[in-house]
């Protein structure tokens, strides 16, 4: 989960623009972890709803993205809603636990973005002193099917010395503009766990735990709406990835673990576990690998003393 989170790729080169997208995934995480605790037991733990929702909101104010998040906890705060509903019980509680976080902060972005940019509803996106004019872009829904192979399953530069792989902004042939810069390689292929989210449906019927096949869904989902939204607002970088990137490792590890545990013979569950083990170990190294690298090789240009330290402990042949 954190090599595959992309995490390293921001740690690489911690700028302004890596600062808000590893916020807004702090509060992400962290929001949607309270939010399930808070359902682990019959009598909800609505401190651990206001904490969840509390840091869901604020993710919006580190990165507007991030509000599809919320959509991942919707399923579960309906259910207990429903279930008080009927009950007739902290009907107004289970409200205002949820409302007063989302309302507050969203009042108070709503207003600092009335005195910074003249209007509640603008987040900046006219005012980007950045190469990609997102307000001008045009035929952005052609190019989907090129940013989710690109984001999703572009093959890395593999080199034969230290840090072994390279960014590139290769693309398959696109009639039009596409924006792409410093890719080190598609997510599915950086963490192939993800592509367990195939396996899915396959399987749905042998899980018996309801909420766990909604909250895969949800990610599943959630994960592929933020990823073509990037792809016509913005287009493929690799920091992008970190917004939705770590919804499709959860859910991988999910159905993997769910996989391993529909078996029933200690034979295939011995092969699952032995790949899930392969695969973890090519996660950590390849991903570690690529945050070395990082966007613009950062690392290298900026801190050549511990680059080069690393370097020649990892090619020791040299």
């Amino acid at each position: 989960m954190l090599f595959g989170s992309q995490i390293f790729i921001l740690n690489g080169i911690p700028r302004f623009y890596e600062v808000p997208i590893s916020s807004g995934l702090f509060f992400s995480i962290t929001g949607i972890n309270f939010v399930l605790l808070a359902f682990f037991n019959e009598k909800t733990n609505f401190k651990n709803i206001f904490i969840g929702c509390l840091c869901l909101a604020l993710s919006v104010a580190c990165r507007p993205t991030y509000i599809f998040s919320s959509l991942i906890i919707i399923p579960f705060i309906l259910k207990r809603f429903i279930e008080n509903l009927k009950n007739k019980k902290d009907i107004v509680k289970n409200v205002l636990v949820v409302a007063i976080p989302y309302l507050t902060v969203g009042i108070l972005l709503m207003y600092y973005n009335y005195i910074r940019f003249g209007s509640f509803f603008e987040f900046g996106a006219k005012y980007q002193l950045t190469v990609n004019d997102m307000l001008h872009l045009s035929n952005r829904f052609a190019t989907i099917w090129t940013g989710l192979i690109c984001s999703l399953f572009s093959i890395p530069n593999f080199i034969p010395n230290f840090p072994f792989i390279s960014n590139h902004n290769n693309l398959i042939t696109f009639y039009g503009y596409y924006y792409i810069e410093n890719m080190v390689g598609g997510l599915f292929i950086l963490v192939p766990i993800c592509f367990w989210i195939f396996k899915f449906p396959f399987i749905l019927k042998k899980i018996n735990n309801k909420e766990l096949i909604v909250f895969i869904t949800m990610l599943i989902f959630d994960g592929f709406l933020i990823c073509i939204l990037s792809v016509i607002m913005g287009g493929s970088m690799q920091r992008y990835i970190v917004d939705y990137g770590w919804m499709f490792v959860l859910a991988g590890i999910c159905i993997i673990i769910e996989h391993i545990n529909i078996f029933k013979s200690n034979e295939a569950k011995d092969i699952i576990k032995k790949l899930f083990a392969f695969l973890t170990i090519y996660i950590v190294i390849i991903n570690l690998c690529s945050g070395i690298v990082s966007e613009k090789s950062f690392m290298k240009n900026n801190s050549p003393e511990q680059f080069y330290r690393i370097k020649y402990m990892v090619n020791f042949w040299e």
